[in-house]
């Protein structure tokens, strides 16, 4: 859904979509192929290596797809904090 929002210059709505998923991964950072949609419990086998190149995939398209300022936040958040 997130790519197709990507593909449609909806940029915003995409990483409002990529943001949703990846606060579904566990304590480990796995995500995981369903969720409970009231527990948002993980209700499928984790990892799965698509749910994670699909993610990747989906943020790589958000990069070059989104303006330069969105760009730099996610470059950042991934970094993590710096020490």
């Amino acid at each position: 859904l997130a790519q197709c929002h990507l593909a449609l210059g909806n940029s915003s709505r995409g990483r409002d979509l990529i943001e949703w998923c990846a606060a579904q991964a566990g304590p480990t950072f796995l995500l995981p192929e369903q969720t409970d949609v009231e527990t948002g419990a993980h209700t499928s086998v984790t990892p799965l290596v698509w749910s994670h190149s699909t993610f990747l995939e989906t943020v790589h398209a958000y990069t070059r797809t989104a303006p330069m300022a969105a760009r730099l936040e996610v470059q950042l958040a991934m970094e993590g904090p710096t020490p």
